[in-house]
């Protein structure tokens, strides 16, 4: 039986460096999973840059590509999260249109699916999001892994980065952050 990981050049994170994760895709359905995960793997798309439409096809796309190995995914969670971030690249690296950061992340109409209706982003929220969009895309990538709850040595196993790199990135995404957000106070 043939595993699938995040990395598809490795087996997958070590299991001492992975946090604990919900439990692996054998012991919960893929729908189940998709109830659950769908909020945040929109919301995790939009932490790299992607706008809320673009978001829920990238989160969708993931579970499509998911879905027929889905009992051979060791961690799931981070499989999703590095098909996103991988199709997230390739998207924007065909885009000829140039799209602002400022774009607005909120749209005035819900959303079809269900799952997706839950996310709910607040004022400060926006605004905390809209500055994460502004980062470079380094900085970017690396800040979306840590909030959705990753380590660096983990981002650094999942990216295949070294685990200075990821924390040098991290550093600087925090340091500009710290200054968007501060200055943005001041206004």
């Amino acid at each position: 039986m043939t595993t699938h990981s995040a990395r598809s050049d490795q087996s997958g994170p070590h299991e001492e460096n992975h946090r604990p994760d919900p439990p692996p895709a054998q012991a919960v359905s893929f729908e189940d999973w998709y109830k659950r995960d769908m909020p945040g793997l929109v919301l995790f798309a939009m932490m790299l840059g992607a706008r809320k439409e673009d978001a829920r096809d990238l989160a969708q796309q993931a579970f499509a590509d998911a879905y027929p190995r889905w009992d051979t995914i060791d961690f799931p969670r981070a499989y999703l999260r590095t098909c996103i971030s991988r199709a997230y690249e390739r998207r924007h690296a065909t885009l000829q249109r140039y799209e602002t950061c400022t774009d607005s992340i909120v749209e005035s109409t819900a959303p079809a699916d269900p799952a997706v209706g839950r996310i709910e982003i607040h004022d400060q929220e926006q605004r905390i999001l809209t500055e994460i969009r502004r980062l470079k895309p380094g900085q970017r990538e690396v800040m979306a892994w840590t909030l959705d709850g990753y380590e660096p040595a983990e981002i650094a196993s999942i990216l295949g980065k070294s685990q200075g790199a990821v924390r040098a990135s991290l550093y600087k995404a925090r340091r500009n952050l710290r200054h968007a957000l501060a200055s943005r106070k001041e206004d």
